[in-house]
């Protein structure tokens, strides 16, 4: 873009972090800012993304911004969606949204686990692809290795552990990143989508819900001083540390999209399962089905 002088006009980049309010995704928040962009802090509490946005813009670099939506309501999402998408382009968008529920829940008739660590940033994303220039990052969970691998509902047979729904979930989402990021390449799109594992934190979402045996199947319960003390070194890890694969997948731009950054910022290996053509299919028909796709310039439209 040139001025009426004839000069360059360099342009802020802007990015998107939902759930940025606190914990990792706070942390992701302020190495954005710092490493140039102009960035929304998504959240559902206004008074801690106020905070949150003091604490970014005393940072050198540009000013953050506060929007808030409960991310767990897709009617929020969506609305989210059109605001965004109504002020033009977006470089970056992060999806750092995630919980794990300790007992069965559900969210306008489906399951609460699956709503929020899935349906909710895979709707979110879908309606900004028309307005996303440059780069999407979708955080998933080393979770994903204890998860029931079929599809066929949101929620597989049996009792409900939370744990395993939310690695459940972040399978889904994964294979949802990594399918994505095959149709835009496809497509020429230009767009580079990735997905990050921050490893276990001590964040908000870990201090409570990881500290019940019930999280866990009943096998795993047999040994559950174990479970918890594995939990609880895993969860050590400060949020800022945890924050730095999400930074990676953002701006180093010698990633290939499809890439998986691991707990260590470094180029992982995703599960077999989460490339298999039939978990893709199955995933993307349970996507559509409970997330339905409303195009947003008819949302900004009316």
């Amino acid at each position: 873009m040139e001025s009426l002088s004839g000069l360059k006009v360099v342009m802020t980049p802007k990015a998107v972090v939902t759930a940025a309010t606190g914990g990792i995704g706070l942390h992701t928040a302020l190495g954005l800012t710092r490493a140039g962009y102009a960035v929304t802090v998504v959240g559902r509490n206004p008074e801690r993304g106020a905070q949150a946005v003091e604490k970014i813009n005393a940072e050198a670099g540009e000013p953050a911004r506060f929007l808030q939506a409960d991310l767990a309501s897709l009617d929020q999402v969506r609305a989210l969606a059109a605001t965004i998408a109504a002020e033009g382009e977006l470089d970056l968008l992060v999806n750092n949204v995630g919980a794990m529920y300790p007992d069965h829940t559900e969210l306008d008739g489906v399951e609460a686990t699956f709503v929020v660590n899935h349906l909710s940033p895979y709707l979110l994303t879908e309606l900004l692809l028309p307005v996303i220039t440059r780069r999407i990052v979708n955080v998933t969970s080393s979770a994903v290795i204890v998860a029931k691998k079929t599809f066929d509902t949101v929620e597989p047979p049996g009792g409900y552990y939370g744990f395993h729904w939310y690695g459940r979930a972040k399978l889904a989402n994964l294979t949802y990143t990594l399918d994505l990021a095959q149709r835009l390449r496809a497509r020429g799109s230009g767009i580079t989508v990735l997905a990050a594992d921050p490893g276990g934190a001590d964040t908000d979402m870990t201090d409570g819900s990881s500290r019940t045996p019930q999280i866990v199947s009943p096998a795993l319960r047999l040994f559950w001083p174990l479970v918890l003390r594995t939990f609880q070194r895993a969860t050590s890890r400060p949020a800022a540390l945890a924050a730095q694969p999400s930074l990676r997948a953002a701006t180093d731009d010698t990633l290939p999209t499809g890439t998986v950054i691991g707990r260590h910022s470094t180029p992982v290996t995703p599960t077999k399962t989460a490339t298999d053509p039939r978990t893709v299919h199955a995933v993307r028909a349970l996507s559509e089905k409970h997330a339905p796709l409303h195009r947003v310039t008819d949302e900004v439209s009316n």
